[in-house]
């Protein structure tokens, strides 16, 4: 009986056309073939020169760490030790012996496969995300340094562009991360003169390097109750008619300077609490302070009517640009309610006051014509939730839906909270354990099936950070892809959801 054994030294990415040179390029250990888990290798093109009339049959020592079918193609599935230890503290790994034999016997040839946690392969090798799901959304990401030795953007101005090559490799859509929030573009008003003070350098920058380098641009945010200056504070003590024009003025400065460019803008974040009732009245049970205190200052002055007005400024100033609602936790029933009322409510009102007259070239194009669902999520939640409440938007006419900020704890909410918390730069105190990480990578595939069932009314999918350290809940290890730009197991379930949805 011939009886080969042959070790071989393999980093995979799956889909990766640069397989031999990206192994070469990552480094690996000897005598193994080494996967993340989650990715995939072909054996049956590695096997020995044979008679092509040969039967060839497969087996694993062990399917429950790396499956193989008939074609010789395994699949890193699982680990057998360290599944309860620190990430950090060294990755899980399993192993198992992958044979190619004929029914005979007369011809043996075996695989030792290693299986790891570790993230091996870098994102600069994958195949581009925004080409895999080209047809079904657009791919997005944020921005996250304009200026500095870090900055994402190279020259300034109408000439600015994007540098960063894994923005460019892989993704289609952009968001600023802080650069274009209120206390961003503004940071003073004149009381007597009613003059507003503009820091426009940023935000100019990051639209127009974006803009230039093919992007979409997403605007993010226009009205919020967080990172808003004290002018804007103060807007709460004013009566509802002075603080309805400052808004529109507000506004319309703002979306008519970068009309063309943006492609869609958030114009309200988060106006709801957590924990509101179904069956409550969006117009009263909008967010507080804490202290009983209405927390949105535009909505303290001018009331709920601040919605449909903010809405109308924005559509008057660029009506190309779409315009979304923005928010967190809408796999909560209340709060999708709350969102589904608005939303429904608003538009009605527009439609029988502009439908058919000044605006009528809009049709019945809504004027809250997207939902931004958030989708911070963790181990500790149900993925159905969101499938519930796509449902319910879809009911909604002339509304799309966009995921704006996807990012997922590889740990469940009140562990990550009693670690490290939030903040960038904070990998390295992870408190996630290995089996969390395979946690989170079955979440990222229950997800991105459920947006790929409902791609026909979801225009975007943006992850809010490309790598772990840059996330602000760095902590987590959220991300697809770790500190060193590598794909993780969470990256290898997505891309199988792509893979079996089509």
């Amino acid at each position: 009986m011939k009886k080969i054994i042959i070790f071989l030294t393999v980093i995979f990415c799956i889909g990766c056309a640069a397989n031999n040179r990206s192994s070469m390029e990552a480094g690996t250990m000897e005598n193994n073939v080494i996967l993340t888990l989650g990715a995939t290798k072909d054996l049956g093109g590695m096997l020995s020169p044979l008679d092509g009339n040969l039967q060839i049959t497969w087996s694993s020592s062990d399917p429950h760490i790396v499956s193989v079918d008939e074609n010789g193609r395994i699949r890193a599935l699982n680990y057998s030790e360290g599944g309860s230890s620190l990430f950090i503290d060294g990755p899980a790994r399993g192993e198992a012996i992958i044979t190619a034999q004929t029914p005979d016997g007369s011809f043996t040839q075996s695989f030792e496969v290693t299986v790891t946690t570790e993230a091996l392969v870098g994102m600069d090798v994958l195949p581009p995300l925004k080409d895999s799901f080209a047809g079904y959304f657009l791919i997005g990401n944020i921005v996250a340094s304009v200026r500095g030795a870090n900055s994402e953007i190279r020259g300034s101005g109408n000439s600015a562009e994007i540098i960063n090559p894994h923005l460019l490799r892989h993704y289609n859509a952009l968001t600023a991360e802080n650069h274009m929030k209120p206390s961003y573009l503004t940071n003073g008003r004149n009381p007597v003169t009613g003059e507003i003070y503009w820091s426009w350098e940023d935000a100019d920058n990051f639209v127009n390097a974006a803009y230039n380098s093919g992007f979409k641009v997403i605007g993010h945010t226009l009205l919020w109750h967080s990172q808003i200056p004290q002018w804007q504070t103060d807007i709460a003590f004013m009566e509802r008619e002075e603080a309805l024009v400052i808004m529109r003025e507000y506004i319309s400065t703002i979306v008519s300077r970068y009309a063309g460019k943006i492609h869609g803008w958030d114009v309200l974040n988060e106006i709801f609490p957590d924990g509101v009732p179904e069956t409550a009245d969006w117009r009263t049970i909008m967010r507080t302070n804490g202290e009983g205190q209405t927390a949105n200052p535009w909505y303290a002055s001018i009331g709920s009517d601040f919605v449909y007005e903010g809405f109308l400024a924005a559509r008057l100033a660029d009506p190309g640009a779409i315009l979304y609602y923005n928010d967190y936790n809408t796999n909560h029933n209340g709060k999708a309610a709350m969102i589904f009322n608005m939303v429904r409510d608003i538009n009605e009102r527009y439609w029988q006051e502009y439908g058919n007259e000044e605006h009528s070239n809009f049709g019945r194009r809504a004027l809250i014509e997207g939902i931004g669902m958030q989708e911070h999520h963790n181990t500790g939640e149900f993925s159905e939730r969101t499938r519930t409440t796509i449902n319910l938007f879809r009911q909604l006419p002339g509304v799309i839906l966009s995921i704006t900020e996807m990012d997922l704890l590889a740990q469940s909410w009140s562990e990550f909270r009693s670690t490290v918390g939030s903040g960038t730069n904070r990998h390295e105190n992870s408190g996630v354990r290995n089996f969390g990480l395979i946690n989170q990578a079955r979440f990222y595939y229950e997800y991105m099936s459920i947006y790929l069932e409902n791609h026909d009314i979801i225009e975007r999918v943006s992850f809010w950070g490309i790598r772990d350290s840059q996330s602000w809940r760095s902590g987590g290890l959220p991300l697809l892809f770790d500190h060193n730009y590598r794909a993780k197991p969470a990256y290898y379930r997505l891309m199988e959801a792509l893979k079996n949805f089509n």
